[in-house]
């Protein structure tokens, strides 16, 4: 049986991602990101992804190179483990969002439940576009497409300070704990 598992001689392995293969083809579909499309993929590891749309034959990267994108995924990125609402996970989905092609979307795809689905509706409600919420296997995908005009990076900006941010927390998950005091004297 092991010997089944091994890739064929001359063909690369399908690279790991973490992420379960229905949420991908989900992503994906969702998304109609197949070749030719551009996808960035933001987050603290997003390599595996990246890895496995270049392996399908799309043009994934993980830092922003000045083109415009088709789809934005956010997965485990570190700004957004606080309140989604506070002034810098506003301006950074902004900036993200002037990176986009007409009609492109902005993913969260959130597997370990750093917020609830409340959290992603009052976030990308600060910006134009429709909104979807889905959950698969345990993992939230929150998606905001844009219109097929664009806006200017300043206009987005714009829209993520007309939000009057909150530096209070979005939900239980977004509740950083405070530091234990120290039980050795000093």
């Amino acid at each position: 049986m092991a010997s089944l598992m091994r890739p064929l001689a001359g063909r690369p392995s399908v690279p790991q991602t973490g992420i379960p293969r229905p949420v991908l083809r989900e992503l994906l579909l969702a998304h109609q990101v197949g070749p030719g499309r551009r996808v960035l993929v933001v987050g603290d590891h997003p390599g595996g992804l990246v890895d496995y749309l270049r392996f399908l034959g799309i043009d994934a990267e993980s830092a922003e190179d000045g083109r415009r994108v088709d789809l934005v995924v956010i997965l485990d990125a570190e700004l957004y483990r606080g309140s989604l609402i506070a002034p810098g996970p506003l301006a950074t989905t902004a900036s993200l969002l002037a990176g986009l092609c007409p009609g492109g979307s902005l993913v969260f795809l959130d597997g370990h439940g750093k917020h609830s689905g409340t959290c992603y509706v009052r976030h990308l409600a600060v910006f134009p576009g429709v909104f979807r919420s889905r959950n698969r296997r345990g993992w939230s995908l929150a998606t905001l497409q844009i219109a097929s005009s664009l806006r200017t990076p300043e206009e987005w900006s714009a829209l993520s300070e007309a939000a009057g941010s909150s530096d209070e927390p979005c939900c239980d998950a977004a509740v950083q704990p405070e530091p234990l005091p120290s039980r050795i004297a000093a």
